[in-house]
C-alpha cells in the first residue's frame, strides 16, 4: 500500500505561474490505496537563485500551510519540493514543482492602454437609445462596438531563455504571438469587477518567441465592459466604450514591447465585424486573416489601416483627481490589475454536426450565437458545391 502527493497548489490560483501573493500558502492532495494513513509531518524544499532552503513541520495540516521562506519579490521563480510523513513512518517521494510571482507592484507595469482614437466615452444607455449615429465604430444608433486589431513588431537578437507576456483588455481580448495564439484561454481576461480591479493574465511565450523579427498581435472586443448586459434590452457600455489592450512582453527579464509605444502599433478591422457574450457574431469569410499576424505590412498594403492616425495611449494608473481623463474607468480603477483566481474559460470538447450547414456563395456574413456553455464554429469550404 502506498500513498503518494498527487498535486500542489498555491493559494487558489489555477496555475502557479504568475501569482500576487509575495508569500503564498501551499496546499497538497494526496493519491494511492493506503488505509487509514494519515499525514504526521511535511517537509518544503524552496530552491531560489541557486539556494536551497529545507524546512519541516510536525501536523497533520496540508492545506493552505504557510509559505517558510522569505517574500518572492516581482517575477521571482523558485522551485518547490514537497513530501510528507505518515502515520506508518514511510515519507512520500518529493512532489517538484514552481511557483512565479506576477508584477506585484504599481510601479512593475510601464504598459498603457492602448484604444483607438475615435472611441469616446459615454454614459451607459439603453439599446434602444437614439444618437451616437456618427460614431465610426458602430453599426449604428445604440448598437455594439465593432472588434478591431492591433498588431506591433519587435525584434532580438536570440532564442530568449524566458519570456512572459502580462496582458489584459478593457473588454476581450485573443493575443498572437507570430500567428499563434498565446493561451487557449477564452474570452479573456474574463469578467471583472470593473469599479474594483481589472483582471490579468501571465503567459508563458517562450517557445513563441524566434530570433530576429517578431509580430505581437490582438483581436480586441466588447466583453463584459462595454457590451450588451442585462434583462430585456439590456444596457450597453456598463462601463465605458473605450475598448481596448494593455500588453507588456518581458524577454529574460527585460521589457521588450508594451503597448505604451503607441507610435510602434497599428491598427484595423478585420473579418470579425460584430462580436458579442450574448449576441453571437459576425464573421466576413471573405477576409484571410492569417497573414496580419505574422506579416507587418504598409498602411498602402492589403489591411485597411487608416492613414494618419494614431493610436491613443492612456496610463492604466496613477491617475489624479485633477485629471481630466476622457476614460472614466481608467480614472478611477485600473491602478488595481489583478490576476484572477479561477481558471479560465476554455473548450474541452469538439463535435461534428451531424449534417453539414450550406450556405450560398452570395452570403458573406455567418451568424454565431454563443452561450456561457459553447460556441459554433463555422468552417468554410473552396468552393460551392450544393447540398447532396
Amino acid at each position: 500500500m502506498t500513498v503518494a502527493i498527487s498535486k500542489v497548489s498555491f493559494e487558489h490560483y489555477y496555475s502557479p505561474l504568475g501569482v500576487s501573493h509575495p508569500t503564498p500558502r501551499i496546499s497538497w492532495s494526496f493519491e494511492g490505496d493506503a488505509k487509514h494513513w494519515t499525514q504526521v509531518a511535511y517537509e518544503i524544499r524552496i530552491v531560489r537563485a541557486g539556494h536551497t532552503e529545507t524546512f519541516r513541520r510536525d501536523t497533520d495540516r496540508s492545506v493552505l500551510v504557510d509559505w517558510p521562506s522569505k517574500a518572492l519579490s516581482s517575477r521571482e521563480h523558485a522551485e518547490v519540493h514537497v513530501r510528507v510523513e505518515g502515520s506508518d513512518g514511510k515519507k512520500t517521494e518529493w512532489f517538484q514543482t514552481s511557483v512565479e510571482a506576477a508584477l506585484l507592484s504599481r510601479s512593475d507595469w510601464s504598459a498603457k492602454l492602448i484604444t483607438l482614437p475615435h472611441l469616446r466615452d459615454t454614459k451607459p444607455k439603453e439599446t434602444s437609445a437614439p444618437g451616437d449615429d456618427d460614431d465610426p465604430c458602430r453599426d449604428g444608433p445604440g448598437e455594439s462596438l465593432k472588434p478591431f486589431r492591433l498588431r506591433s513588431s519587435f525584434s532580438v537578437n536570440s532564442t530568449p531563455g524566458q519570456a512572459r507576456l502580462y496582458v489584459t483588455a478593457c473588454g476581450i481580448h485573443y493575443t498572437y504571438v507570430n500567428g499563434k495564439i498565446v493561451s487557449p484561454d477564452l474570452l479573456e481576461p474574463g469578467w471583472s469587477s470593473y469599479h474594483d480591479h481589472l483582471n490579468y493574465r501571465v503567459y508563458n511565450v517562450t517557445d513563441l518567441i524566434q530570433s530576429g523579427d517578431n509580430v505581437l498581435a490582438s483581436w480586441v472586443g466588447e466583453g463584459w465592459f462595454a457590451g450588451r448586459l442585462g434583462w430585456g434590452q439590456g444596457v450597453r457600455e456598463m462601463w465605458g466604450n473605450k475598448i481596448g489592450l494593455i500588453a507588456q512582453l518581458e524577454i529574460d527579464g527585460k521589457v521588450v514591447k508594451t503597448t505604451a509605444e503607441t507610435e510602434h502599433w497599428t491598427w484595423s478591422y478585420g473579418a470579425t465585424e460584430f462580436g458579442e457574450i450574448y449576441d453571437g457574431e459576425k464573421y466576413d469569410t471573405r477576409i484571410d486573416d492569417s497573414e496580419w499576424m505574422v506579416n507587418m505590412l504598409s498602411e498602402q498594403g492589403a489591411y485597411p489601416m487608416v492613414p494618419g492616425t494614431t493610436i491613443v495611449g492612456a496610463d492604466i494608473g496613477r491617475q489624479t483627481g485633477n485629471e481630466q481623463s476622457s476614460y472614466r474607468f481608467l480614472r478611477q480603477n485600473c491602478s488595481r490589475p489583478k490576476l484572477p483566481l479561477s481558471a479560465p474559460m476554455r473548450s474541452f470538447n469538439r463535435k461534428r454536426s451531424s449534417r453539414p450547414l450550406w450556405v450560398k456563395q452570395s452570403s458573406i456574413l455567418a451568424k454565431t450565437l454563443q452561450a456561457g456553455c459553447g460556441s459554433i464554429a463555422c468552417l468554410p469550404v473552396k468552393r460551392w458545391r450544393g447540398p447532396s
